[in-house]
């Protein structure tokens, strides 16, 4: 968990931007994906190659990471960023980033195709949430609140390239505000 990683500022503006593009979330075999209440939520996507304020967002996770963090159209190392808004009653069921079967991004949208499994998940929190909403991992443990400005990071796979099941996450259902 990192604090202090993204201002007031750039959280409206990353919720200004993603605001026109929110639409009802899908899940599962991208080929196959469905709206069901295993997430309920709204899902926008915004790319770093549109907006110079989001291109420092994304300088800035490579910086903390370490890792090459710039979208492209092709053979990107990274997504466009996924912007999520959870109301009240907005959850998502446990789940993993990686992909169970690689042979499903065959089947995901264009501009993801060529970005390869998530080795690894970096999740800004924008909001502070009045009740629920945490995000937790029940093999490891650990429960991470959301508090605005913050981040928290996780690797998806091992170094030996095996996905890790212990990055089984969820997120808890949102009690009172928006996550």
């Amino acid at each position: 968990m990192f604090y202090d990683v993204i201002t007031n500022e750039e959280s409206e503006f990353i919720k200004h931007e993603a605001l026109p593009g929110l639409a009802r979330a899908h899940v599962g075999d991208p080929s196959k994906a469905d709206v069901t209440d295993q997430r309920v939520g709204k899902v926008a996507w915004i790319y770093d190659t549109h907006h110079p304020r989001i291109h420092q967002l994304s300088h800035r996770v490579a910086e903390i990471t370490g890792l090459h963090t710039e979208y492209k159209t092709s053979l990107s190392h990274s997504e466009p960023f996924q912007v999520v808004n959870y109301g009240m009653g907005g959850q998502y069921e446990p789940h993993h980033d990686y992909y169970a079967d690689i042979s499903m991004l065959a089947h995901v949208p264009d501009f993801i195709k060529n970005t390869g499994d998530r080795l690894s998940t970096f999740l800004f929190y924008l909001n502070d949430v009045e009740a629920g909403g945490a995000t937790v991992f029940p093999y490891a443990k650990v429960h991470v609140p959301a508090v605005k400005g913050a981040a928290a990071f996780w690797f998806n796979v091992k170094r030996s390239g095996e996905n890790d099941v212990r990055t089984l996450h969820a997120g808890c259902p949102v009690v009172l505000g928006q996550k």
